[in-house]
């Protein structure tokens, strides 16, 4: 048996400090099939920690061992040892025994974010029985208070299914965590789910649950739906708070209301609620996330101006210190520079926070390095995650996920990998965050076989494996161009990630696969997953037939391509503007001009065309190239005069640069790219201008030149 990782596990049987005093010893590990095996063993008690992390709480001595016997085979096993044990843990002895002191460990990897941490714990409570009935719900929700933290809402709301199963009823507490998690990603409608059940479980929701949902309407900048929950809060009868009215003022302000949002102010203080720092720090980074340099040094000013930094004033509201409420104001700051795509503003702000003589805290960092990693800056972020250190300053999970994020933007995965590999040094369990992002920076790069180790090495480390993340080994699959490889893994997903999980495929993971035997021209087996899609109660999407359809083109089968774009109208889907786009295309392909302009005709019922980035820039191509094809040469002068107006023929600079623009646009500018000098638009022109010289109109011919020569400033 070929095994994938081990780790010893000892239970404390005796109070005593000796390893090997009366203590039971348990060998764990784990085979390639994830099976997970456990036998007694009785060797001196050699405490390995692997990737799967089951002996956090259970090491006494390291071994550089790295074979283990059973039965007759002796494997080889794929271990990453330390060479000390890790001094940030807590070591078994009397006090970690108890349920009290893992009680205290989990609750610290919780107020982290540290999900992993948190569940080894509860593992480590529920395999000595330790868990007091009395608190039992109260353990459940502090692991529930860990992965709220680390914003993950998938996992946390499967921990919550978890909770009911295991007959722990809920609490408004517990669901107050739920309402967080989805407030973290944004996700109002989900916010606003768990706060129903708040009711629902015949309990009161109290001023903390109204608030998350409240920051939740800002982080997905709604600010009409913050301002309606401020109004539920007074008919509730609840006394209005600031950091209520803060959530509004930041819904409008990063929604860039900026003079909504001030006029908030005053609202505030009609009710008797006084602004604080941090009602002036959401306008403060609206404005820098607008690029507003000198507004939002203004709003800072305001905050020292009216004495809201002083430590009488934070200790007193929040229990902060100067430092505490600064660094926090900064982070704000730091994050909007970083939406905005500014990592030289944010690390100007870094100098403003020292010239203050106050000492960058690790969040603030964390902050910072995250502006660099939503400008795709992976060296930038890999150098202040140096400087931490070299100013003492700690790194934590957030610091380290940063930075994953920022060599993910970048594409380089291998970078992140490393970065997974010191925070194991260091003692810090890297998030499910930072493992999904180099995984789909693996995926994006053709890299199957590196996408599955770390899959792998994810499953290792206790996190459960979804579908979401499963659909990147799909799609890493498939931008190889190994379809066979991809049915296998869709086939094969609930037996290969383990019916504990209960994965199952989805729309995506059906769309991903059709789009690759699609892309290998094998029409017919994609039609067959097709009708398996649907006798597993799945409905087919407009996104599926499009994707279907692209694959076909690139296979050099346009008819084809062209059947499964009319199969999605037999389905009675709602064609998107992207799918008539690839429809237009298709029909060019194929010389099918007037079914072009029957596609063409979906956009004068109520489907909005792109107004920005590639996708605008090939849809207004296509448009522009099938009217002029039909001869329909005002109808071409429209959709180009459209695309004139939305400053098309320069988008192709700034689109391009763009990670979430889409390999499948991308690939179809560069087509356009490899005929064609100039603007992404002169395609449409140049066709246009071809139609009025066949149509005898040398003026309008001449009038399109004219503009494409303006447009280019010079013309071949």
């Amino acid at each position: 048996m070929e095994f994938r990782s081990i780790v010893f596990r000892c239970y404390c049987m005796a109070e005593t400090g000796d390893c090997c005093a009366g203590h039971r010893h348990e060998l764990i590990y784990v085979s390639k099939n994830s099976r997970r095996h456990t036998r007694n063993v009785s060797n001196r008690c050699w405490g390995i920690l692997t990737g799967t992390q089951l002996g956090l709480y259970a090491w006494h001595r390291w071994s550089s061992c790295a074979t283990v016997r059973a039965g007759s085979a002796i494997s080889t096993l794929r271990t990453k040892l330390a060479t000390r044990p890790p001094s940030k843990l807590p070591r078994l002895g009397r006090s970690n025994c108890s349920w009290t002191g893992l009680s205290e460990d989990m609750n610290n990897f919780a107020e982290r974010g540290d999900a992993t941490g948190a569940k080894i714990v509860f593992d480590e409570m529920v395999a000595r029985d330790i868990i007091p009935k009395k608190a039992k719900r109260m353990t459940y929700n502090t692991v529930l208070k860990a992965i709220a933290n680390s914003g993950d809402l998938t996992a946390a709301e499967a921990w919550f299914e978890r909770l009911k199963k295991d007959g722990v009823q809920p609490n408004a507490k517990g669901i107050g965590k739920m309402i967080e998690a989805a407030a973290k990603v944004g996700n109002v409608d989900r916010a606003e789910y768990w706060f129903s059940q708040i009711a629902a479980n015949h309990l009161k929701p109290g001023a903390i649950q109204y608030t998350i949902v409240m920051a939740a309407c800002a982080e997905a900048r709604e600010p009409e739906r913050a301002s309606l929950w401020l109004e539920k809060v007074q008919s509730a009868g609840i006394e209005l708070r600031a950091q209520m009215f803060n959530a509004v003022v930041a819904a409008y302000a990063r929604a860039g209301r900026i003079e909504e949002a001030s006029d908030w102010l005053d609202q505030m203080r009609n009710q008797n609620v006084q602004p604080d720092a941090f009602t002036y720090a959401a306008l403060a980074t609206a404005e820098a996330e607008l690029g507003h340099d000198a507004a939002a040094a203004a709003w800072i000013e305001k905050i020292h101006v009216a004495g809201l930094a002083s430590i009488d004033f934070n200790q007193q509201k929040y229990g902060l210190n100067d430092d505490d409420v600064i660094n926090g104001i900064f982070r704000a700051l730091l994050a909007g520079f970083g939406r905005a795509g500014r990592p030289e503003a944010a690390a100007a702000s870094l100098q403003q926070l020292r010239d203050r003589s106050i000492q960058p805290s690790s969040e603030t960092y964390s902050s910072l390095i995250n502006a660099c990693a939503m400008s795709g800056s992976a060296d930038d972020a890999l150098h202040w995650l140096t400087e931490m250190a070299a100013v003492k300053v700690e790194p934590n999970v957030v610091s380290y996920t940063s930075a994953i994020h920022a060599c993910a933007k970048a594409t380089q995965p291998d970078r992140g990998e490393d970065l997974l590999e010191k925070m194991r040094i260091q003692r810090l369990t890297p998030d499910r965050i930072a493992y999904s992002a180099i995984i789909n920076t693996y995926a994006l790069s053709r890299r199957p076989d590196s996408a599955l180790a770390l899959l792998r090495d994810m499953e290792d480390a206790g996190f459960v494996v979804d579908t979401q993340i499963s659909n990147e080994i799909l799609l890493a699959c498939v931008n190889a161009n190994d379809a066979d490889r991809a049915i296998e893994w869709l086939q094969n997903m609930p037996q290969r990630l383990g019916t504990a999980t209960e994965v199952r495929p989805d729309d995506v993971s059906y769309c991903l696969a059709i789009g690759g035997l699609a892309k290998a021209g094998r029409a017919e087996e994609a039609s067959k997953l097709l009708a398996q899609m649907q006798a597993a109660k799945l409905d087919p999407t407009a996104r599926l037939h499009d994707e279907a359809a692209r694959g076909l083109m690139a296979a050099g089968k346009s008819s084809e391509a062209l059947a499964w774009l009319g199969n999605a109208l037999e389905l009675k889907l709602q064609p998107d503007a992207q799918i008539v786009s690839t429809a237009l295309e298709t029909c060019s392909e194929i010389g099918e001009t007037e079914e072009a302009m029957r596609w063409l005709t979906y956009m004068d019922s109520g489907v909005q065309a792109p107004k920005t980035g590639i996708g605008a820039v090939l849809f207004h191509v296509n448009a522009v190239r099938a009217c002029a094809r039909a001869r329909r040469i005002a109808a071409g002068q429209r959709w180009l005069k459209q695309a004139e107006i939305l400053g098309l023929n320069e988008a192709i600079g700034n689109a391009a640069t763009r990670s979430d623009a889409g390999k499948r646009d991308g690939d179809s500018l560069s087509n356009f790219a490899k005929t064609s000098r100039g603007g992404p638009m002169r395609p449409a022109y140049v066709t246009l201008i071809e139609a009025c010289v066949c149509e005898n109109q040398p003026e309008e011919a001449m009038q399109l030149l004219d503009r494409l020569e303006a447009a280019e400033d010079s013309i071949d």
